[in-house]
């Protein structure tokens, strides 16, 4: 049986104030390290199911324990560290889609197979995707396309586009998938190129009607689709290295 505020125990769980149905004493429930419950300090009178709200009858003792026990008033997402964790990696994100977009444009002609090149912003926008959802893939579609347009002395836009469906899209999909194999990941790097080649040709084809979009589809999507695929794990490594996945636990380390 759960003890009340102001008996003594020894245990390591911290203690929240939450309301009993039968009656006003606290229990001690786990809760994530460096964050006030919500249920202490109720924003609404009433809770979602329509009755009314109890707060606990000993606040204060409740909030001593509480700091006794290792707790703090600041909840998760204003830990400390936290909010310049998250400035550097949206700060080292810019960076990397920038540069990306650099190489793409430059220095990529050295590893150019029959005319063919591996798209690194496709990469990019994929591998945001799968890591934290097509928001994010998207404004990497869209700064690494800014600058392709622009490197590449053509209409703002094009790239903009089929990078922003293909982060939207994959970012969809990407949920209803198991993405941690590499054949998975390669297998929707490949569909997106396949999606970025058709978008692209189709957006060429309705400005340049004589120009044959089923040759460039054979000659130029499909092999650098291919291609883009085989370099997917040697980037994805890279990339893994830079923004890892598991950003709760550097939010608590800080």
């Amino acid at each position: 049986m759960p003890a009340a505020c102001g008996s003594t125990r020894t245990s390591s769980r911290p203690w929240i104030p939450t309301a009993s149905m039968s009656c006003f004493s606290c229990v001690a429930r786990p809760y994530p390290p460096g964050s006030w419950p919500a249920v202490a300090r109720p924003k609404a009178s009433r809770n979602r199911r329509g009755l009314p709200r109890r707060r606990c009858p000993t606040p204060a003792r409740c909030r001593s324990v509480m700091r006794r026990r290792g707790a703090t008033d600041t909840p998760v997402a204003q830990a400390p560290g936290q909010v310049d964790w998250i400035m550097r990696r949206n700060l080292v994100w810019a960076v990397v889609v920038v540069a990306a977009a650099v190489i793409q444009t430059t220095w990529l002609d050295a590893i150019k197979l029959q005319g063919v090149l591996p798209d690194l912003t496709l990469m990019l926008v994929v591998y945001f995707a799968i890591v934290d959802g097509e928001e994010r893939a998207m404004f990497t579609g869209l700064l690494g396309g800014v600058y392709q347009d622009v490197a590449g002395n053509m209409t703002l836009g094009h790239h903009v586009l089929c990078n922003v469906l293909v982060g939207y899209i994959i970012g969809r999909v990407a949920t209803r998938l198991i993405t941690e194999h590499p054949a998975v990941r390669a297998g929707l790097v490949f569909c997106s190129g396949l999606v970025h080649g058709l978008i692209y040709t189709a957006v060429v084809y309705v400005q340049e009607p004589t120009r044959g979009a089923l040759y460039t589809l054979a000659t130029s999507v499909i092999p650098a689709a291919f291609y883009t695929a085989v370099a997917t794990p040697l980037v994805f490594f890279m990339l893994a290295r830079l923004f890892p996945r598991d950003t709760r636990v550097r939010f608590e380390e800080a």
